[in-house]
């Protein structure tokens, strides 16, 4: 064998070695794109549960919370404001939620049962009142979103939220 041959060989080797390379790099990139995605994830349903433990262990902010969404009119001006500022945030959330499960694959379990605890509570009397007015603060796929899977019609919720 002459070194012309030889030297042929170990390009062929070498070039092997990188594509495998290439091949490993592209696999570990996938896997840890996936990681990733399920950590911010997953960081913002513990933000989400985060904020529903206030709820679950404050009995003040519980009862204003579920007044709120049956009957709006029944809140007092403080507890209006605080629940308007619950209302938000809880949205801000959802939305987040929402829009980062279209960028990043997740479990459609999870967001579905979000949705339908979602549906339950923007579908309640106060909640329905709240939206019109709110709705022009959150993004507009947000808000197509809510109108479709939702049911809310911002035009004809807004005749009935004065």
């Amino acid at each position: 064998m002459n070194w012309d041959a030889i030297g042929a060989i170990a390009e062929l080797v070498g070039a092997m070695g990188v594509v495998a390379s290439l091949a490993y790099l592209g696999i570990q990139l996938r896997q840890n794109s996936r990681t990733i995605s399920e950590e911010i994830f997953q960081n913002l349903l513990n933000d989400y549960h985060g904020a529903m433990d206030n709820l679950i262990n404050d009995a003040a902010i519980n009862r204003i919370w579920y007044l709120g969404l049956r009957d709006f009119d029944a809140l007092g001006e403080d507890d209006r404001r605080l629940w308007f500022t619950q209302m938000h945030a809880f949205l801000r959330r959802y939305e987040n939620i929402i829009l980062q499960s279209r960028k990043y694959p997740v479990n459609e379990g999870v967001i579905a049962g979000i949705q339908n605890q979602w549906h339950g509570l923007l579908t309640q009397p106060g909640a329905r009142r709240f939206w019109p007015k709110a709705s022009s603060q959150y993004s507009d796929e947000f808000v197509e979103f809510v109108s479709k899977r939702h049911r809310l019609n911002i035009d004809a919720d807004l005749e009935n939220a004065v």
